[in-house]
């Protein structure tokens, strides 16, 4: 299976251990295409967050952590449907999407509200925008989270971001180290951008015991 398929039982394990049970059917799906969107965007850019053999999957778990951390993957963040114009979450509306892209040009480009919040490959396009705008950052996966908070410091939403980051890379078998000054990936011995059919995050299965989760909050900015 495609590394995509990996991440995929990553993201589902994730809600999973939120909703503290197996998934419908339904939300497996949109999980799975959030994992889709994920990589098509990675694969088809012409950089990536990290150097290495394993540059890609690394960043698209960057982009994964980021989305978790930010809304849960929560569908009613990805629709917008939880972010009214004038709420109290969102910042009022003004952050959007799974990744709370933040209203204007640097992080919405020519897009409009309506246009982001209907496309999520859209908004994962962006997403990876602003992360990759943020390059001088890429010195440290913290750096690069306060950079996309818009913080100076390790903010508690950041600390988030890289605690989930860790428990992925650490589910999917990835390694950081340094390249030249910028942080490159690859592949922990034994592990492959594979799964097998039996893998223990099979979609029907209880959350697992690795997971060491607690609930962030989400969307509230």
């Amino acid at each position: 299976m495609h590394f995509v398929a990996k991440l995929t039982l990553i993201l589902i394990a994730f809600v999973s251990s939120r909703m503290r049970g197996e998934l419908p059917s339904a939300e497996s799906d949109r999980l799975a295409q959030i994992a889709g969107d994920i990589w098509g965007v990675v694969e088809a850019s012409e950089d990536n967050l990290f150097e290495g053999e394993a540059g890609r999957e690394m960043s698209a778990l960057l982009l994964a952590a980021t989305a978790a951390q930010e809304t849960g993957l929560d569908r009613q963040y990805q629709t917008c449907e939880g972010c009214p114009i004038g709420g109290r979450r969102c910042d009022g509306g003004r952050s959007v999407t799974l990744y709370q892209l933040h209203q204007g040009a640097f992080a919405w480009g020519p897009y409009s509200r309506d246009e982001l919040c209907g496309d999520n490959a859209l908004a994962t396009e962006r997403a990876y925008h602003v992360l990759l705008a943020h390059r001088r950052h890429r010195a440290s996966v913290p750096g690069l989270f306060c950079a996309y908070q818009g913080a100076r410091s390790l903010s508690p939403a950041a600390r988030e971001k890289v605690k989930y980051f860790n428990l992925f890379a650490k589910k999917a078998g990835l390694k950081i180290y340094r390249a030249n000054h910028n942080l490159a990936a690859d592949w922990l011995p034994g592990f492959a951008p594979y799964v097998d059919e039996d893998d223990e995050l099979d979609r029907g299965s209880d959350p697992p015991l690795w997971w060491e989760f607690s609930a962030p909050a989400y969307a509230s900015r």
